[in-house]
């Protein structure tokens, strides 16, 4: 496992900090405020408001935000330090900087301040983010005296904050800067001298409006005037003093156990794991900002603050949140506390956070202090902002300025979002109130405050739809089958997470007990155009190929079992490419047939196939999440259906709100049993939770608390339970269960309260290499090989141990075995979903790419049956030119296997994906896609499409564009 030295840990502080502990590294014991005199800036960045709500909306847009701000803020940083400044804090969107001025005076801080906010100012004027959001940053400096607190030391955090008189004149002096100003203080003014040059700030009336005109002065005592009273805006002058960079102290060898103290455990975490560049992730979070009152002040009492600041703490962590910081901005000193950040996520981070800023509140109330608080809950990008020399862990996303601007606006009072309110209301009461306009956002917001009282648990509906009139359908037909030999079909549906998957593990638990054997198939995202992907482990089962089968292995057991069809059968083995993914030789009775006769012969073989399997044993064939199925998967279900017998057909699939044509069809089709979940009643989800953790009972309370917040998804009612054990609430003696809390607590235990949350907080408690497992795994989609996993995981040191991992998610019930050897899949699709949302869009285009690498490496001799996998994982990659050559490619092979359905779905990606990047691609390429996509069009009879895409194919070739179909047509064939 990697070290993480102090050096680097000391990236996260400020040189402050390093100097302090270079003349003693131990922890500290209590607060402490070191006392100094110099000068400190605030440079404030303006657009960043507006570029966040601009970017937030697209889905990258906290990566955007991330990067144009590192951009930034990391030019910035270096001239800070190249002027000899030490980058205290990360402000919001803005930095706190300090020039100590001990040994060298306090005017001497003072003009490398003044010349670093005025070089800064040049430097960055008129950076640009994505065309037209253009930042820039209002520049504030004063000197005297300053301090810098340590302060906090709950569970061991601590936090540096800089305060004291030249702190504290920063508020007055902001409102007085526009963007592309640097303005000083009039004591820093009268510290500058030569060649500084400015005008005096124009005082502001009670309206805020100017009273006096700009007056121009030179850095004489005399222009200032006596009393020396007014603040200065800087003007550029090209004879600056040269810059002094900053003089770092080495790191004390014994420092790292008191840098930790002043780093967020996440950071220390992914560190000693070696996942210094998968620190970031996006997140769903509640954020809470809180006032610190006397934070910033002229003469500031440091046991006062490291009170405020223990009660703070205290409050957060009791309710499972992390202090990302103690800020000081122009609202003067405030702490940022963000709830659904690793390693410890819930989903009803916002009920938590309500209750953490209550629990504030009451704390400084009984202290005589009342502070403003902010909640607001939304997606945030979570990961190290700055450069590669000082850098902190942040939370960014509009989220976190509502969060800041609910707090500026309610007056020592607690206000929270629409959001917030909506995923607290379940146990928060909240009171609705007016709707305000908030700076920096375009639209009005809704505000509400809690009431202080908790909701009484919503318990469930007692008229629900069990399992049991399920279990007893299937079980008619395995009997029916059984007995008396007769067919059947049944189609399950429900939402995700309803339970299908646990009605078919059951149903295959009935079938085993009856020697009925059972052939599975399953639909997944990522290879819905590829045909007949769901069929290829049916058919590997009866040919009996394993997946390590080389192609000579998968040869002999495909010739080995056709040799007991006819021979006009067996002529037409090339065919079963489709869903064996094997080369098998050519023959000459297959290789002319057109798309079409090729699409029927090939349903043809299949049937053969599965009827020979039929005859030799009674079968059941189960195909899972058909709501991704391509439209040769059902046409061929169609077909087998109807020429196998007697066989017993189960499919699962998802509600389709634009069902295509084949399963409307299944649905309308009387002669196949209709099975709809709905949620399960309070009777079946107290079982299914016993089930799930292995014992005979739960007290009922237990069951009530787990039927109310279920709210009948049996997926829900399963991670539950894991929850309740997992967290020690009840506790497992045997075959038995018994509360470990009071019952009266039970009520107030805070659980997560969506299927999401309760997924991300479960991954949560996993070990760093193993969550990067799921990630690398959600990738490759439901169900992944291990091989691949291994091949593309990035963390090197770990890599040998990914399938030692794979026992540890199987025991937490996050993965399952599949039924193809060294192949896992994902408890359920919501697993893997909700995976592949923790991870940036970078992160995501990094793994996409190395996945299409390793395919191309793999099976770089015939790569023509994974190519619409290859196109997906190059299309999330965003490599243009060689997503659209996939597309192009498959499109081609659907066509040629009269899969015309896909074929369109791959040419319409291809051109979509040619209307974002035309550079890929000419008239000629696209010529041919209007060409193919207006072939299928027709085989499925679209003549109005067929007419549409062939006119355009004419277009681009430069022929004349016909007005009729027969004349579009024959333009096209001639």
């Amino acid at each position: 496992m990697p070290q993480v030295s102090a050096d680097y840990l000391a990236r996260f502080t400020p040189a402050s900090l390093m100097s302090r502990l270079l003349a003693d590294p131990r922890p500290l014991q209590s607060a402490v405020s070191d006392e100094l005199r110099g000068a400190v800036m605030f440079a404030d960045i303006s657009g960043f408001s507006r570029m966040t709500e601009i970017l937030s909306v697209r889905p990258d847009g906290a990566e955007r935000i991330n990067a144009a701000l590192n951009g930034y803020l990391g030019k910035l940083i270096e001239t800070v330090t190249d002027h000899g400044g030490d980058v205290i804090k990360f402000a919001g969107d803005a930095l706190i900087c300090v020039w100590d001025g001990t040994g060298t005076g306090e005017a001497s801080a003072a003009r490398a301040a003044a010349a670093c906010g005025l070089r800064a100012q040049k430097e960055l004027a008129g950076f640009t983010v994505e065309g037209d959001i253009t930042l820039s940053m209002r520049v504030c400096i004063c000197s005297g005296a300053i301090s810098m607190l340590h302060v906090g030391g709950v569970l061991e955090r601590w936090e540096v904050v800089p305060t004291g008189a030249a702190v504290a004149d920063l508020k007055s002096l902001r409102a007085l800067t526009a963007p592309g100003q640097v303005v000083v203080s009039s004591v820093a003014w009268s510290q500058l001298g030569a060649p500084f040059a400015g005008r005096v700030v124009p005082k502001l009336g009670a309206d805020e409006r100017s009273v006096a005109a700009d007056q121009e002065a030179r850095t004489s005592r005399a222009a200032v005037g006596p009393s020396g009273d007014r603040p200065m805006r800087l003007t550029w002058v090209d004879d600056l003093p040269p810059a002094e960079p900053l003089l770092r102290v080495p790191v004390h060898p014994d420092a790292e156990p008191t840098l930790r103290m002043f780093v967020p455990g996440v950071v220390l975490s992914r560190l000693a794991e070696g996942m210094n560049d998968w620190l970031s992730e996006l997140r769903r979070v509640s954020v809470v900002v809180a006032a610190l009152p006397g934070g910033v002040a002229t003469h500031v009492n440091v046991h006062h603050v490291q009170a405020m600041v223990t009660a703070m703490q205290k409050a957060v962590y009791r309710y499972d949140g992390a202090i990302n910081k103690i800020s000081v901005d122009e609202k003067g000193a405030v702490l940022i506390a963000t709830f659904g950040l690793p390693p410890i996520s819930h989903e009803d981070n916002a009920a938590r956070a309500l209750q953490a800023a209550m629990a504030i509140r009451k704390a400084l109330s009984e202290s005589g202090v009342q502070a403003g608080v902010g909640v607001a809950t939304g997606q945030v990008f979570c990961g190290t902002v700055g450069s590669s020399e000082r850098c902190e862990y942040k939370v960014i996303g509009h989220v976190v300025n509502l969060a800041a601007r609910l707090m500026d606006a309610s007056e020592g009072r607690l206000w929270c979002d629409d959001l917030t309110a909506q995923h607290a209301s379940n146990q928060l009461e909240l009171q609705k109130l007016s709707v305000i306009e908030v700076r920096g956002r375009s639209e009005p917001v809704q505000i509400w405050a809690p009431t202080g009282n908790l909701r009484a648990a919503v318990r469930a509906k007692t008229l629900m739809v069990g399992r049991e009139q399920e279990r007893e359908a299937l079980a008619e037909c395995i009997q029916s089958l059984m007995r008396a030999r007769q067919s059947s079909a049944t189609v399950i549906i429900g939402e995700a997470g309803m339970g299908k998957s646990r009605l078919l593990d059951d149903f295959e638990r009935q079938a085993a007990a009856l020697n009925l054997r059972i052939l599975k198939g399953a639909g997944d995202a990522v290879d819905r155009n590829a045909p007949y992907h769901p069929w290829r482990t049916v058919f590997a089962d009866i040919f009996c190929i394993g997946p390590n089968d080389d192609l000579s292995e998968r040869g002999a057991k495909v010739e080995l079992f056709l040799q007991a069809l006819p021979d006009k059968l067996r002529v037409l083995r090339p065919l079963l490419e489709v869903v064996l993914a094997a080369d098998l030789a050519t023959d000459e009775a297959v290789r002319h047939l057109s798309g079409e006769a090729r699409a029927q012969q090939t349903q043809k073989l299949l049937a053969a196939v599965l009827q020979h399997a039929v005859d030799k044993q009674q079968l059941a064939i189960v195909l899972e999440d058909a709501h991704w199925f391509d439209s040769a998967s059902w046409a061929l279900f169609r077909s087998l259906r109807l020429k196998v017998v007697p066989a017993m057909w189960v499919v699962a699939s998802r509600p389709i709100d634009e069902a295509p044509e084949e399963f409307q069809a299944l649905i309308r089709d009387a002669d196949i049993r209709k099975l709809r979940l709905g949620p399960l009643s309070r009777d079946d989800a107290g079982n299914l939770a016993c089930q799930r953790i292995g014992v005979k009972g739960l007290p009922s309370e237990v069951i009530d608390l787990i039927a109310s917040r279920a709210e009948g998804n049996a997926l829900y009612v399963e991670e539950m339970a894991l929850v309740l054990r997992d967290t020690k609430s009840i506790v497992i003696e045997g075959e038995d269960a018994r509360l470990a809390v009071p019952i009266e607590e039970l009520g107030n235990l805070q659980l997560p309260a969506t299927v999401e949350g309760l997924i991300v907080s479960r991954v949560d408690s996993l070990q760093l290499p193993e969550q990067m497992t799921l990630k690398v795994a959600s990738v490759l989609g439901r169900q992944f090989p291990i091989e691949t996993v291994q091949e593309v995981y990035p963390l090197h040191e770990h890599k040998g141990d990914v399938p030692k991992m794979i026992p540890g998610l199987i025991s937490q019930e996050l993965v399952r075995t599949a039924d193809i050897a060294d192949q896992y899949i994902f408890k359920h699709v919501l697993t893997k979903e909700a995976v592949y949302g923790l991870m940036l869009f970078g992160q995501r285009r990094g793994l996409h790419r190395a996945v299409a690498q390793w395919y191309e490496r793999r099976y770089t001799g015939d790569l023509s049956h994974h190519l619409p996998i290859l196109a997906h994982h190059w299309m999330r990659a965003e490599e243009w030119s060689k997503a659209l050559s996939c597309l192009e490619m498959a499109a081609e092979q659907n066509l040629d296997r009269y899969a015309n359905r896909e074929a369109v779905e791959l040419i319409t990606q291809a051109l979509q994906l040619d209307k974002t990047h035309p550079e890929q691609s000419d008239d000629l390429r696209r010529a041919h896609w209007h060409r193919n996509i207006a072939e299928a069009w027709f085989r499925l009879g679209r003549l109005d499409l067929t007419k549409t895409h062939g006119r355009q194919a004419l277009k681009y070739l430069g022929n004349p564009v016909p007005t009729t179909l027969v004349a579009t047509v024959g333009g096209l064939l001639g």
